[in-house]
């Protein structure tokens, strides 16, 4: 469990409220942590649209990964 940072409520709502759907997806990102834990949790919900990715970026690549997105929740 990540009670600090509450991914688990993260990911449980977005499964509720977006399911599998094509036009939205979750991008967890993170240097460290319990991905494998987390993956479990998005293979519970049965959806493709939530992915994490452990992925250290220089800030050229955090600024570029940044302006991709419509929306983050820090």
């Amino acid at each position: 469990s990540l009670p600090w940072k509450n991914h688990e409520m993260l990911i449980d709502a977005f499964a509720k409220e977006f399911g599998n759907s094509e036009n939205v997806s979750l991008i967890i990102h993170g240097r460290y942590g319990q991905s494998d834990y987390l993956k479990s949790r998005i293979r519970r919900h049965k959806v493709n649209n939530i992915k994490i990715i452990k992925q250290a970026f220089n800030q050229k690549e955090y600024l570029e990964f940044m302006s991709n997105l419509d929306c983050y929740v820090l």
